[in-house]
């Protein structure tokens, strides 16, 4: 089916699908009945782009390749900071 034209996605190429956190290549998109399934993705509000519409800026957002449209299982390391500069949890104390 390709990119899909009205809301949300508006011929984007990238999907994300907010309840397993992947990011989907439309362009590329598996339709086998185990496949990618956007359609259900759509159907059930779990679809959203990005923006920009690019591959980087789901993985700055924290979400992972899809295996199946994108063919890499990478999970970006999500960016955290506990004390506003990168640095670790305090201590409780009392060790």
């Amino acid at each position: 089916m390709g990119r899909r034209e009205g809301f949300p996605l508006y011929e984007k190429k990238y999907c994300g699908d907010t309840l397993k956190r992947q990011v989907h290549d439309l362009d590329r998109e598996d339709k086998g009945p185990e496949g990618c399934r956007i359609d259900e993705i759509l159907a059930s509000g779990r679809a959203r782009p990005f923006i920009p519409d690019a591959l980087e800026q789901a993985h700055n957002e924290g979400f992972a390749d899809c295996p199946k449209c994108i063919g890499e299982t990478r999970r970006p390391a999500l960016r955290q900071s506990f004390d506003g500069a990168g640095g670790s949890l305090p201590s409780r104390g009392g060790t």
